[in-house]
This record gives C-alpha cells, structure tokens and sequence, in this order.
C-alpha cells in the first residue's frame, strides 16, 4: 500500500512540475476574485511573514513565503479547528503555535506543494475565512488547501493533500485525533466527491466558505451546532470584514524584529477572539440528502443557510453609515412639525366628514327593495296562471263556450233557427207518398 501512495505522489510532483513549466508561458489567471501576485508583494505581507519563514523568488508566482520549523507531515489547514459563524461560513482557527503567522496565510492567498520545496504561501489580497475544498462521502467529510488556478484538479485527485474525519467531529477542537490515517486517505478519496469550495464575493474583496450545511452537519450527528462570533485580524487595507481587528503598519514593523518561533509557544499578540453566540442550529429528520457533487469548473454554492456576508457584503458598509445621516434627516424635520402635524393629520374630523356609514343608511337600497315589492307585481299579472291554464288541451275547447256566453244571443238563435225541422224535408217525401190517398178520397166519395 505504500508503495502505491509513494506511484501516486511521485506521478502527483510530476504533473505539477509539468502544470509550473507550462504555466510560466501564460498570464498569472484568476479564480473567485484573487490575483496571485507576479513581481511585488505588499510590504504588509513582508513585515508579517519574514520572522516566521523566508522569502524566495518563484519561477512562476514570483516572491512566496516558506514557513519555518515545522514537522515534516505538515500540512495547512491540519494544526487547528472548525467554528461555524453566520457571517462567513466555516471559519478556521489556527493553533497557538501557528497563530502569529496563520491569521495571514490561511485567510489571505493560497498554498502549493513542490517536492523539494514543499509547501510554500502564494500572497493574495482577498480575505477568506478559509481557502479550501470540500468533500463528502459516506458519512466522512474532507477538506484540501486550495492552490492556484492551474493546480486545482490535481490537488483534488492527490490523496496527499487531503484531510479525512467522521462528519461528527467536524466542529470539535480535537478533530485530529479522530482524523483518518496517511494510509486510507487514498481509499476515502476514492470514496467521497467534491461537494463545495470557498469563493468569493462579488462586488467585495472577500470571500465566503459555506461547506457543508450546518444542519446537514446537525442532522448526522444528532446534536445542537452552535455558532461562533469570531473578530479575525486582517490588514488595514481589507474593507468589509465585518468585527474585524485591523492590523496597522507600525504594528507589523514591531512583528518584524521578533526572532522567527516556527511552531514555538506564540506570542498571544495575533490571537483570533472566538465568542459563542446563541445562534443554534438544531437537528431537524428533514435534512437528510447529501451534499450533491460539484461538476468541474462549477463555482460552489451557498446551500441552505448562506452566510451574511455574500448577502450584500459590497453594501453593508453603506448601509451602516447612512443610518446616522438618515436619524439626523429625520430628526431636523421632525422637531418643528410635530404641532404642526397633529392638527393637519385630523384623523377624527375626516372620519366624520366622510362618514360612510351615513351615505350606506341614507341612500337605503334595502328600503327600496322593501317599498317596490316585486313579489305583489308578479301575484298582479299572473303569468303562472296562464301558463297553467294555457298548456291543458281543455283550454283549446273552453275557448268557444265562454265566447257565446258572453253574447248571450246565441242560445235564441239557437231556439229561432231550426235547421234541423226544415232539414228534414224528408217528411215530404212521405207527403208526396200521400197523394194516392187524395186520390182515394174521390174513390170513397164515389
């Protein structure tokens, strides 16, 4: 197995030798906002730096720092702890012994391995409250430094620069001690994906680290995550870091003449202020999907619960200096009308003057209703009852007889004009039968 890990980090050094030579033939590129610097470095970075390391010229980054002392497993990102904040995400704390010198390097530029050389600091002007990726995988979590734009898929597929723990003891100070060992970082590298990474803000020079879900981080372990206030130490020159110490000038040329320490008991000087806060995020049984896979080049994203700061960091400064002026705006107008005001403000006489209730009683649309009362006009013409009297057959033979006895004349035209005794002309036939008998009249008469 260890000559495995010894194939792969052999082939690792090789590709990122291969990455420096071609990448010296290009423009330094960007990556979330941060520009690797070239040919000059701040003299803030030079003042900060130089007790605690050396500084060389690089082929391809131009100066970097190397830092003194220090084991020869060392890696960033390993000798301190994780501490949520609502402002920035996952904020890293580093050790007392690397404090004096990791308030710069893992919050300012990024880091590189060359074998030889090893890790050495890229200066960069934009704050963060890490620079590093995320993965996730069975119940693990890991997290590498992140490098420069051209290194960046390495590092993600070299177990070397990866750091493994149980999500559950994400957030405890003694994480390392339940870290995964050397030898099976390879196999849970095999076994996790990137999930997410720091980037930075736009319209800011800062950056933010989301990671992974806080209650995503709840939910697996069961328990109560709290957060953390936390009063980082940036330059003078950063803007926007909200509860930031700023670091002067003259307090980095006092740093200077300090004997390098490496990894020796700090000073205190450059100690990061941790305050919990009440702010508990709970386990909930509804979080329970994994953190999805970023696709390559993919930017990160803010998840569920986004950091203040990339919800308007380029204007919160604004908007916290303008709530004075605006008080002072209000205040001079608001002292002379108040007299003023009440009287032309007269809620009680314009409800009176306007009184609705009186206009709904006076123009009465249920008295209308009431005096008009439709139901005796339609009892007075009574459709229904010749609709009931039209459709029976017997109206269409009453018909005739009410007509006749209206003009009362019919029945004596009825008794005046026998039709039938004048019709029955038969009767003459028989008479004219008769006549044989006048005939025997004479006979009897003889």
């Amino acid at each position: 197995m260890s000559i495995a890990i010894t194939w792969r980090r052999l082939c690792a050094a090789a590709v990122v030798g291969l990455a420096v030579a071609l990448g010296s033939l290009a423009a330094p590129p960007l990556l979330g906002g941060i520009t690797l610097a070239a040919a000059q470095v701040s003299e803030d970075f030079i003042y900060a730096l130089e007790p605690y390391g050396r500084w060389i010229r690089h082929r391809r980054f131009g100066e970097v720092w190397v830092p003194a002392n220090l084991p020869r497993d060392w890696r960033p990102y390993e000798y301190g702890h994780w501490v949520y904040t609502d402002e920035w995400g996952w904020f890293w704390v580093s050790d007392p012994e690397e404090e004096d010198w990791g308030w710069v390097t893992f919050h300012y530029g990024r880091w590189v391995f060359e074998r030889g050389l090893g890790w050495f600091w890229v200066p960069g002007d934009e704050w963060a409250p890490a620079w590093v990726d995320w993965r996730y995988g069975d119940g693990y979590v890991g997290w590498a430094p992140l490098p420069p734009d051209p290194y960046i898929e390495v590092y993600e597929a070299d177990p070397l620069f990866w750091a493994f723990v149980a999500v559950r003891y994400l957030a405890q100070p003694r994480w390392r001690h339940y870290a995964v060992s050397s030898r099976h970082r390879a196999t849970w590298l095999r076994r996790s994906h990137v999930v997410n990474r720091t980037f930075g803000v736009r319209g800011a020079r800062l950056a933010v680290n989301p990671g992974l879900s806080p209650a995503f981080v709840a939910a697996q372990t069961h328990q109560s995550l709290p957060a953390y206030r936390v009063r980082p130490r940036v330059f003078s020159r950063t803007q926007g870091v909200q509860g930031a110490v700023q670091i002067q000038r003259d307090d980095l040329r006092a740093g200077r003449s300090a004997k390098p320490r490496g990894r020796s008991k700090s000073s205190g000087r450059n100690a990061v202020a941790v305050q919990r806060t009440t702010t508990v995020i709970k386990p909930s049984a509804a979080v329970t999907a994994a953190p999805q896979r970023l696709q390559k080049g993919q930017r990160g994203h803010l998840g569920g619960h986004p950091p203040r700061a990339a919800q308007g960091a380029a204007t919160r400064q604004q908007q916290q200096q303008t709530p004075p002026l605006q008080q002072l705006q209000k205040q001079t107008p608001q002292k002379p009308p108040p007299p003023t005001v009440k009287p032309v403000t007269l809620p009680p006489a314009v409800k009176p003057v306007t009184p609705p209730p009186a206009v709904k009683q006076a123009a009465p649309p249920p008295a209308m209703k009431r005096t008009a009362p439709p139901p005796a006009a339609k009892q007075a013409a009574p459709p229904p009852a010749m609709k009931r009297a039209a459709p029976p057959p017997v109206v269409k033979q009453a018909v005739p007889p009410p007509a006749r006895k209206r003009v009362a004349s019919p029945p004596a035209v009825k008794q005046a004009a026998p039709p039938p005794k004048p019709a029955a002309t038969p009767a003459a036939k028989p008479a004219a039968k008769k006549k044989p008998e006048d005939k025997k009249k004479p006979d009897e008469t003889k």
